[in-house]
This record gives structure tokens, C-alpha cells and sequence, in this order.
């Protein structure tokens, strides 16, 4: 009997061994694999995140050849009347987009507008200049912002001036923040996406990223996001930026 004692004892502590043996042997093959999985996820995040960032260069490069080419050809042309009917004058003595622009607006050519909000402070004492570049801008913001809908579902253009143009159709308060309900003092010049693109911060004129930050158009803070915004510059002159939310 003590033999079989011996040789099931025996056969216990090498059953044992053998599953000790298999258990370090499965724990290495499954953090070998586990361990491939995770670089191959990350390699493949990577990869995405280069073409959306190349894509966003794609987008504001395209935008901004757009906006200096329109703004080179309007010159010296009065669009002072086109500007009114786009922007009207408010109370406050701001200028807004109509809202038929955002709501959709069928234009005489037989073309829509849709999703297109501004805001444009100080609008009683504009200059001509101002108001061709703002008229540019507009129309390069809606023709590209319609264009990478599929990829983006905003574009905008902004100045120095607080003076904002953007094209953003599924913004979740319809853009009315920037419509109706900015005060009349409304200043983001101290927010990242002002600073990132002056010619102080970034004198090369390249695309530059904020970190995560508050929405500009919510003022409860709650809602963080991050945007990539290219300067647009005109012989040395900053005329203002692009970006991508």
C-alpha cells in the first residue's frame, strides 16, 4: 500500500508539475499575443490619425487658396450691398448671418446655402477691405465645408477682429450662439485658437493643434474638444485663420 501511496504522490506532484509547466507556457503565448494585438492597435491608430491630420491639411490648404483667390478678385469692388443682405446690422450693432443661411436658402442661380452662421462685432464701422475679405471668406468657408462634409462636419474662418465665419450644419444649437446670442463684446483672443495662429506663436504660417479645451460657443465648460487651425496670410500680413473642430 505504500508503494501505491508512493507512486500516486508521485504522479500528483508530476500532474502538478506538468500544469504549472502548461500554465507558464499558455501565460507567455497569451501575452505574446496580447502584446502583438496592442502593437498592431496601435500602429493602426497611428496610421489613422496621419491621414486625419493630412486630410485637415488637405482641407485648409484647398480653403485657403480659395478664400485669397476670391479675395484678390473682388479688388476694389463695392460689396457693400451683397454684405448687407448676408450679414445685416443688428441692434447691438453687430453684424449676423441671416438666418436662411443656416435654415437653407434657395439663391437665384438655382444654388443653396445651408448650415452657415457668423458673427462679426463692430459691424457699423467696417471697412470696404473687411468686408471683401469677409465676403471671401464666406464663400470659401461654404463651398469647402460643404466639400469635406463627409470627412469633417465643420470649417471656419476667423480673424483677429473677433470676426468669426463658419459652416457647421449638425452644431447642436444651430449655430444660434454665434447668430443671436454672443454678446456684442465677445472676444476669443484669449482662447488657444487665437494664440496658436498669430504671427508671434507661429511665425511659419503651418497648421497648428490646441489642446483639449472648452467649446468657444459653450459657456457652461462642460463640453472639451480640439481643433486644428492653419494662419491665412497674404504678403506678411495676417489676414486671420481656418479651422477644423
Amino acid at each position: 500500500m505504500k508503494t501505491y501511496g508512493m507512486i500516486f504522490g508521485i504522479a500528483g506532484c508530476i500532474a502538478a508539475l506538468a500544469g504549472v509547466a502548461g500554465y507558464l507556457s499558455l501565460k507567455s503565448t497569451f501575452e505574446r499575443e496580447t502584446l502583438d494585438h496592442t502593437r498592431f492597435e496601435i500602429a493602426d491608430r497611428a496610421s489613422r490619425q496621419r491621414q486625419l491630420f493630412t486630410d485637415i491639411n488637405l482641407t485648409h490648404n484647398a480653403a485657403e487658396r480659395s478664400l485669397l483667390r476670391r479675395y484678390d478678385d473682388l479688388g476694389e469692388t463695392d460689396v457693400s450691398e451683397t454684405f448687407d443682405a448676408l450679414f445685416p446690422l443688428q441692434d447691438d450693432g453687430t453684424r449676423r448671418s441671416a438666418d436662411s443661411l443656416f435654415d437653407g436658402q434657395m439663391q437665384e442661380s438655382g444654388d443653396s446655402v445651408y448650415g452657415m452662421g457668423a458673427f462679426i462685432p463692430n459691424g457699423e464701422n467696417l471697412a470696404a477691405d473687411e468686408m471683401r475679405l469677409l465676403l471671401a471668406a464666406y464663400q470659401a468657408v461654404r463651398q469647402h465645408g460643404e466639400a469635406a462634409y463627409g470627412r469633417f462636419d465643420n470649417l471656419y474662418f476667423y480673424t483677429p477682429a473677433n470676426q468669426l465665419i463658419i459652416f457647421a450644419p449638425d452644431r447642436d444649437d444651430r449655430l444660434e450662439f454665434y447668430r443671436a446670442d454672443a454678446p456684442a463684446d465677445f472676444d476669443f483672443q484669449s482662447e488657444q485658437i487665437a494664440m496658436i495662429v498669430s504671427q508671434q506663436s507661429n511665425p511659419t504660417g503651418v497648421v497648428a493643434c490646441t489642446e483639449l479645451s472648452r467649446l468657444v460657443y459653450r459657456q457652461d465648460g462642460q463640453a472639451l474638444t480640439t481643433g486644428c487651425h492653419k494662419p491665412v496670410r497674404q504678403f506678411g500680413r495676417h489676414l486671420g485663420a481656418i479651422g477644423v473642430t
